[in-house]
């Protein structure tokens, strides 16, 4: 199942930090607590307050900053440059961990580093590098949190710190997976979990067994994903590490609820609350209540849901989080959302004070909530969740009939994406698709410089007019002869890229493009073993093989009358009924679809493959335009379109997945399909929906 909405997964990082790796229970909190007031004024209470001060980062961030700023003030009386940078660590990770304040936290994170620097500690210079790699990696800003790491593992290994090269591989392999590059993942955490099986490290041991079943949970294979969270949680609870066991039984429920298994998802997000409340973690608590709440919203449990979430917001605002409460606010955006959906107010029996029966107040709450959010994530810098939220919003506004809002929304999404995703370095398949997007830029550019070219050889046209009279006509004809040659060649690119009637209207600088489309059939296609086939083998090969697929793909869109619209990945996104409307558009999409199956048979059979296609398609309004203007695209959006992307995603290989909407317009027109009927399915944003399996007769 694919999450819209924000799980809050705890990951299991490293760090080797000693002050961020701490045990924060109550036990070692008094005991820091009943030293200070005997404390003398010297470098021992400077001490005392650093780990204080990081103690209680995700209990109390405030309290904690302000036991770091004694330490600095008491630092500088007693001109110790080393006491200034220990407790300016502890205070960024006060703003880091307990607040989410990611700039801040490097400020801090950087005068440390310089002083250390200064004072040539070799150790503390790694530790701290590890920190702001931590703090890059919170940012999405994948490269300079691989640069920060390397660094520090380079320091590392100079110092022959085995447990701390263990752990900063650890933290490597938390980024690749973050970039779905799991086969790096996994490489990077065997590597640090054989390290600290050598070293006899069970809390590492245990913190890469969590992490390696992460990486099994975010693949779907959830069997061993599963496993491996056990063997980890039975190691936390033997060392009696309860932040670890909470984390588990956390990671857990996520799984359970991925596999809509409720029941056992509440049970282990609730033991896990419980760990951190008794902890008093308000961090883990606030994180936990916004699962909890995912619970209750796919069980159709609205009230119990927003409860939830607002009981989240409320802590994460006591503890400075404003990402906390961004991401709690963006869920209730997409709640909302959903209760604007007719499907699903028809089965809400009374309403409340959270939850209302009226669509269009539900419509606007949702607005409200996603407005909120994506100005908070503006302010603190969180692109990655901020795109999510304003595609959201704009669905939202589409909703309501603001078309014109909506596009302008989704244009900032689509820019926006762009960066995160150019941030993050995608993976092999990720890279794949940046070398067909450069291609496509190649061919924009092309186009421009002809354009350029055309216009240069009009301008030599209209001087070479009057010479036309002394030297006769020939002149003329051969110019003519190149502008013809040069518009068809420019013609024939830009329709590569934009369809036929839309590179007409964009030619006639027509600046807004948005159509509303009565009724349309999208299609999406995933590719099936597609990821196992390109490991380890030449990207160039992969490409081959992509764009062989591709193509054939290609030859159906000419072949039924679609209108391609974007690969993704190993992903392929098509139409029928766009630009031009037509009244067999299912028709169309369903021959497109299920000879899919057939044209991947063909391939398999000749390249001695495996690979298969989930196929799913979805049929109604949307809005169709195109978004850029250094580099077009023309592209749909609406929630036909997110249901379709839904058929396919709950789809299963080999076989082509429809919702009623589809075999209703099927059923309107001439066609020689049968249709399997499948239970009713619970889907994301649609509530309960029948849906089916078409086959040819």
């Amino acid at each position: 199942m694919k999450f819209k909405i924000l799980l809050f997964i705890v990951f299991l990082s490293f760090t080797t930090q000693s002050l961020l790796s701490e045990k924060q229970g109550q036990e070692k909190l008094d005991s820091l607590l009943n030293a200070l007031p005997n404390a003398k004024k010297d470098t021992a209470q400077v001490s005392l307050l650093a780990r204080l001060s990081a103690s209680i980062q995700a209990t109390n961030p405030d309290k904690g900053i302000k036991y770091g700023e004694r330490g600095v003030k008491l630092a500088q009386e007693l001109e110790w440059e080393e006491g200034i940078a220990n407790n300016n660590v502890s205070i960024g990770l006060n703003y880091a961990l307990g607040k989410s304040d990611f700039t801040k936290a490097k400020i801090y994170f950087n005068k440390a580093l310089e002083t250390y620097d200064e004072l040539d500690l070799k150790l503390e210079i790694g530790k701290t590098l590890l920190n702001i790699g931590i703090v890059y990696q919170n940012q999405s800003l994948y490269d300079k949190a691989i640069e920060n790491y390397e660094n520090a593992l380079d320091i590392f290994e100079r110092l022959k710190d085995k447990e701390r090269i263990a752990s900063t591989l650890g933290n490597i392999g938390f980024i690749y997976r973050n970039q779905s590059d799991y086969a790096n993942a996994l490489d990077y955490y065997q590597r640090s979990l054989s390290m600290f099986e050598k070293l006899g490290n069970k809390s590492g041991i245990a913190t890469n067994l969590g992490n390696i079943g992460m990486i099994y949970d975010y693949q779907s294979d959830f069997k061993r994903a599963i496993d491996y969270y056990k063997k980890a949680l039975k190691i936390k609870q033997e060392l009696k590490d309860k932040i670890g066991e909470a984390s588990i039984l956390a990671n857990l429920g996520s799984v359970y609820l991925a596999q809509e298994e409720f029941k056992n998802a509440l049970q282990n997000f609730e033991l896990s609350v419980d760990i951190f409340d008794d902890l008093g973690n308000k961090y883990g608590v606030a994180s936990l209540l916004t699962n909890i709440g995912i619970v209750h919203q796919y069980q159709s449990e609205f009230t119990e849901a927003l409860e939830n979430y607002k009981e989240a917001i409320n802590i994460y605002e006591e503890l400075g989080s404003r990402t906390g409460v961004a991401s709690n606010l963006g869920n209730i955006g997409e709640l909302y959302y959903s209760l604007s959906q007719d499907s699903i107010l028809a089965g809400i029996k009374k309403a409340s004070n959270l939850v209302s029966l009226n669509k269009q107040e539900n419509l606007q709450r949702s607005i409200s909530s996603y407005s909120q959010a994506i100005k908070i994530l503006e302010e603190v810098g969180d692109l990655y969740t901020r795109y999510r939220f304003i595609l959201g919003l704009s669905n939202s506004y589409m909703l309501k009939g603001d078309y014109a809002k909506s596009l302008e929304l989704y244009k900032e999404y689509v820019v926006l994406k762009d960066s995160v995703f150019t941030e993050k370095s995608q993976s092999q398949i990720a890279n794949l698709e940046a070398i067909r997007e450069n291609e496509i830029k190649d061919k924009e550019l092309e186009i421009k410089n002809r354009e350029n070219e055309i216009q240069n050889l009009e301008i030599t046209q209209a001087k070479n007019e009057r010479w036309a009279f002394i030297g006769g006509a020939i002149g003329i004809a051969f110019i003519a002869i190149i502008v013809f040659r040069q518009r068809q060649r420019s013609e024939k690119l830009l329709l590569n890229i934009l369809p036929l009637k839309i590179a007409n209207r964009l030619k006639k600088k027509e600046r807004l493009i948005a159509d509303d489309i009565e009724c349309a059939s999208i299609v999406f296609i995933d590719l099936v073993g597609f990821t196992a086939y390109s490991k380890d083998r030449k990207a160039s090969d992969v490409l081959q093989m992509l764009n062989d697929v591709f193509h054939e793909i290609d030859g159906l869109i000419v072949k039924y009358g679609l209108e391609k619209i974007k690969t993704i990945g190993d992903g392929y996104m098509a139409a029928a009924g766009v630009p031009e409307p037509c009244s067999d558009h299912s028709v169309r999409a369903t021959n497109f679809s299920l000879d899919v199956h057939i044209v991947l048979k063909e391939i398999n059979a000749k390249m001695n493959t495996d690979i298969k296609a989930r196929v799913g398609i979805e049929s109604g309004p949307i809005v169709a335009g195109v978004i850029g203007e250094m580099k077009f695209a023309y592209d749909l959006w609406g929630d036909s379109v997110n249901t379709a992307s839904r058929m396919e995603s709950t789809g299963t290989p080999g076989l082509v997945h429809i919702s009623s909407n589809v075999k209703r317009e099927l059923d309107g027109q001439n066609h020689n399909f049968k249709f399997d009927e499948l239970p009713p399915m619970e889907v994301k944003g649609k509530g309960k929906m029948i849906t089916y399996m078409v086959h040819r007769k």
